[in-house]
């Protein structure tokens, strides 16, 4: 079986949809799947395409593949429904932003939440909720998604995201199918559960679109004396945002707040961590969950339905409205759990791992 991929912008991309992407193809090609990667005019090799372990894409190199006959974005707005030649090389194309790439019944839209709010080619127009640039870009995807929903494989990453597009789509099961994302490569679980955690909690995502560090970080300050537990967020958030206590706390290095990051020192902050934390007002899967439970860290999380899909036993929640079920979870949280309740997490989130998702991809397709 052959792929094609659309994967521009990716490189150096890790977080949204272009990490999603660059998961699927390692996923992709785990079972076995020759997958061949679309850019605009590159010219560099595979492995500047990928932030994985050498060992894992020396294994899967044989498979991937690159054409850079892609046009740029800009072209690709107004031309994705033409059928071009090269999409009859490939037995499925997949796409993300673009969703006409591809011919009809061989097209696999890879889809974290509806592209848009109403199931509705001219309405959508006409819902303005963010800056014009953004609702007329969604717009115009939705009203090419909705030409095509039929005659496409839409894959959404949770039951949740699954349900909502069918029913704002009016698919059914024939068109839809639920494959969720992956975060990397199968770990020896074994060898990883004996480790020593250490006194600091993580959040991975800054203050942007609907994820709330924010919250976090005041919780948190606000029971540090009770708690000696330092707190790490990754990704933007301004500090002069926060209140006097949690400056404090910043400027005396209890609270770490990091932009950029390798993806090999995220997962080690991720492994060494009492807990993660993630509380966002609305998500199509929640990543660092799963990131979380893959690498046998126990998470805390606000209350969204979505959440509600990966086990209790291993992610706990508390409701938003309520902040100082968090700082009982925190408080919960401060001692490390055994090198059992490691390995067991990390045995759940074995279904997050490359491997696991890529059989998921190959019975769907096959």
């Amino acid at each position: 079986m052959r792929i094609l991929v659309d994967f521009d912008g990716v490189k150096a991309n890790y977080s949204g949809v272009p990490r999603a992407t660059h998961d699927d193809v390692l996923s992709l090609v785990s079972a076995g799947i020759h997958v061949t990667l679309w850019l605009n005019n590159y010219t560099g090799s595979i492995d500047d395409l990928f932030e994985v372990a050498p060992e894992f894409l020396n294994k899967h190199r044989h498979l991937l593949d690159i054409d850079p006959s892609r046009p740029k974005n800009l072209n690709l707005w107004f031309s994705q429904i033409i059928v071009r030649n090269i999409y009859q090389k490939f037995d499925f194309v997949l796409c993300s932003l673009f969703p006409a790439l591809g011919k009809n019944y061989k097209r696999i839209v890879r889809m974290h939440d509806p592209f848009g709010h109403t199931g509705s080619r001219l309405r959508e127009f006409f819902y303005w909720d963010g800056k014009p640039k953004l609702v007329l870009a969604r717009s115009f995807r939705n009203f090419i998604y909705m030409n095509n929903r039929k005659m496409s494989l839409t894959v959404p990453s949770s039951r949740f995201s699954l349900n909502r597009v069918i029913e704002t789509y009016s698919l059914d099961s024939s068109n839809a199918k639920l494959v969720t994302c992956a975060v990397g490569p199968r770990l020896k679980i074994r060898e990883l559960s004996l480790r020593t955690r250490n006194p600091y909690f993580l959040f991975v995502g800054g203050l942007r679109q609907r994820k709330r560090p924010d919250l976090v970080a005041e919780a948190w300050s606000e029971i540090f004396s009770k708690l000696g537990v330092d707190l790490i967020i990754i990704g933007n958030l301004p500090i002069i945002s926060l209140s006097k206590r949690a400056q404090k706390l910043a400027s005396l290095n209890h609270l770490k707040i990091i932009n950029n990051i390798s993806t090999a020192k995220l997962r080690s902050l991720q492994r060494d961590a009492l807990a993660c934390i993630f509380v966002s007002m609305g998500e199509g899967f929640g990543r660092p969950i799963a990131e979380s439970l893959y690498v046998g860290t126990p998470i805390i999380v606000n209350n969204l339905p979505v959440f509600n899909e990966f086990s209790s036993k291993f992610v706990e929640t508390f409701e938003l409205s309520n902040l100082k079920g968090l700082q009982e979870l925190m408080l919960k949280k401060r001692l490390a759990i055994s090198y059992n309740e490691t390995e067991k997490i990390m045995k759940y989130g074995d279904q997050f791992s490359y491997e696991a998702v890529g059989e998921v991809w190959k019975n769907i397709l096959t």
